[in-house]
């Protein structure tokens, strides 16, 4: 089991998992990190989970992870600013590929909104939950689902998941990961508070492959089908179709070509 010393020696972050809580089985990271905001916790605190018995991602689905075979973890930003609050999650998916890619050279895609594939497999997913205090954002809950060295799926994900020992034929130090994870992560963070986000939304759309291709896009049953052409500045994917353009928030995407 992974131990908060471990991922603790040597972490240079000023606020960013300096508290971590380890939990052997829990239900959801995010759901622990949300109650724990709720009561006050720092900016930085961590939840970590070696195994999940009801995580999910976007629109309620069931994440599947080995125990302690996975990075699950849900940490806590309380940035100071509403505006550009919801971009956390693309600035967290560009700072989880490039920690990734630096240790297992392997080239890392972004999908848009929020995961993180090797060779058109997904490795990795992202869940950003918001609380508001009135019009201000009182906290952020940021969840990330990392496959690392796990090596068996369900069925129906065999095609389309994958993990880094799955790619790279070796096992990954988890702790290590997550420490450079943490430091990358909040130099990110601290200098968008200060410049903004275009510069990550341009880097993560160079991680993107799905610009100029046609797609399509599953949002509550309706699905929508154009060209993906680029990523608005407040996260939007914008498409283009034969009659129209359509900004799109939140949906399933599937390239057609």
């Amino acid at each position: 089991m992974i131990s908060s010393d471990e991922i603790q020696r040597g972490l240079r972050t000023e606020f960013l998992g300096k508290s971590i809580e380890i939990f052997e089985v829990m239900d959801s990271t995010n759901t622990a990190a949300k109650k724990l905001a709720e009561r006050g916790a720092p900016e930085g605190a961590v939840v970590i989970a070696e195994y999940q018995t009801d995580g999910r991602g976007r629109f309620n689905r069931k994440w599947y992870g080995e125990p302690e075979k996975s990075i699950l973890l849900s940490l806590i930003l309380r940035p100071r600013e509403a505006q550009g609050a919801h971009l956390l999650t693309y600035l967290t998916a560009l700072s989880a590929a490039e920690t990734v890619e630096q240790f297992t050279g392997k080239i890392v895609e972004c999908k848009w909104p929020n995961d993180l594939l090797i060779d058109e497999r997904k490795f990795c997913g992202i869940l950003l939950e918001l609380s508001w205090r009135g019009s201000m954002v009182d906290f952020v809950v940021i969840g990330v689902g990392m496959n690392v060295n796990q090596e068996r799926f369900p069925a129906e994900l065999r095609q389309t998941a994958t993990s880094l020992k799955i790619e790279c034929g070796r096992e990954f130090d988890r702790a290590f990961l997550i420490r450079n994870f943490f430091e990358r992560l909040e130099r990110s963070y601290l200098q968008s508070q200060k410049m903004g986000f275009d510069g990550f939304l341009t880097d993560w759309k160079m991680k993107c492959r799905t610009f100029g291709k046609e797609i399509s896009v599953e949002q509550s049953g309706k699905i929508l089908k154009g060209k993906a052409v680029d990523l608005d500045t407040d996260g939007a994917l914008i498409i283009e179709s034969r009659d129209r353009v359509t900004r799109v928030f939140a949906g399933d995407v599937r390239v057609l070509n």
